[in-house]
């Protein structure tokens, strides 16, 4: 279940393996419906890209996991 919620996610936001990676819940938890993408070591600029209802229920749903873990 997770390798397919990460494959959705990654599907419905465009993100890279990597990128998904580097997420932590901070950059998830936006009331605004949006995804913060930490910059990497080279450009060292922060990214913000829009989330649907899909993918903020894959994201709520994997926090819950990690929750009760």
């Amino acid at each position: 279940p997770e390798f397919v919620d990460f494959c959705m996610l990654s599907a419905y936001t465009g993100l890279r393996s990597s990128e998904i990676i580097r997420l932590n819940w901070d950059d998830a938890d936006n009331p605004k419906g949006f995804l913060r993408i930490s910059p990497k070591q080279k450009n060292k600029k922060e990214s913000w890209i829009p989330i649907n209802a899909n993918a903020r229920a894959i994201l709520d749903r994997c926090k819950k996991k990690k929750r009760r873990s």
